[in-house]
């Protein structure tokens, strides 16, 4: 290019360069008829051409061959990226729950019962393919059929079926998976953790590990569909978690309480109730402390 100092520093390259990297973005189409890394530089090449022209340019380096290979595929990944963006749709919300729960059906008569405060997203219905996201809690029926995948993704798992009934969920700091019938996949999103699971059977991701299955009394996963939560010697950080998301609302309970073990069961239908009954187990009770967020308080002892 005209202009350019030999004796610049690569760091003074990379300011300029990354200059016209910048207008670039500003102004390119994002229509690609040409390769990537072909588009780009003529592109970022015009742009200097008019800064010359215009009085405007500063004396470039001679870029060397590695320094303009540099510049190819960083631009050309910048473009890719937007690229891909463009390419994948905006996830369609399907159907969303308020106080109560919502069941839809899917195009292919599968069966969605979403969970109070929860929603479900379409990412890809064809054919051959159904993908969809889960925000709170669903129980999926899934239609049989061997030559459609269906897929259901939650945080950051997912689940693969052709064909079972199973409930997914990501309340909580952990994204689980409960099997009721036939047969699932669970994995992270890049596949690097596959566990398959049976009937009876429950998984979670917590963190970066997938558990392995595991037999659960289904009810523990599956008791908010006839608005009973069952406790089963879970930690009262675990079902607080679930209350706050079957109801929408925000639990502050003292941290010196959080890893204690519930047994039994509270029923779902009233939210003033299960709190009542919730705290009678702790030996305190709940102010509401405004309209979604109540505060746990000891019994004082006489």
């Amino acid at each position: 290019m005209e202009g350019f100092d030999p004796g610049a520093s690569p760091e003074e390259a990379d300011d300029v360069l990354l200059h016209y990297l910048d207008a670039y973005k500003k102004s390119a189409s994002l229509v690609v008829s040409e390769t990537p890394s072909e588009a780009i530089w003529t592109s970022i090449s015009d742009l200097i051409d008019a800064d010359s022209e215009s009085g405007k340019i500063t004396k470039l380096p001679v870029l060397s061959v590695f320094w303009k290979a540099a510049a190819v595929v960083l631009a050309a990944s910048l473009l890719v990226l937007a690229y891909i963006s463009l390419q994948t749709p905006d996830p369609e919300l399907l159907a969303s729950s308020g106080a109560q729960r919502t069941t839809t059906e899917l195009f292919d008569g599968s069966v969605v019962t979403l969970r109070p405060n929860s929603s479900l997203y379409a990412l890809e219905e064809t054919n051959t393919k159904q993908t969809y996201r889960i925000d709170g809690e669903a129980y999926f029926e899934v239609a049989k059929n061997r030559d459609r995948l269906f897929t259901a993704m939650s945080g950051d798992a997912k689940v693969v079926v052709t064909g079972t009934e199973f409930s997914l969920s990501n309340w909580s700091s952990a994204v689980r998976v409960y099997l009721e019938s036939g047969s699932v996949r669970f994995s992270d999103l890049d596949d690097s953790q596959t566990v398959e699971l049976e009937p009876g059977e429950y998984s979670e991701k917590i963190g970066d590990q997938i558990t392995e299955p595991a037999a659960i009394e289904g009810q523990a996963y599956t008791g908010w569909l006839t608005n009973e939560l069952r406790l089963d010697s879970r930690t009262v950080s675990d079902v607080a978690s679930e209350i706050e998301h079957h109801f929408g609302i925000t639990l502050e309970i003292p941290q010196s309480m959080a890893d204690e073990r519930l047994t039994g069961s509270l029923q779902l239908q009233d939210r003033e109730q299960v709190l009542s009954d919730l705290a009678l187990s702790l030996n305190g009770r709940f102010v509401r402390a405004d309209e979604n967020r109540y505060t746990f308080e000891p019994l004082t002892q006489d």
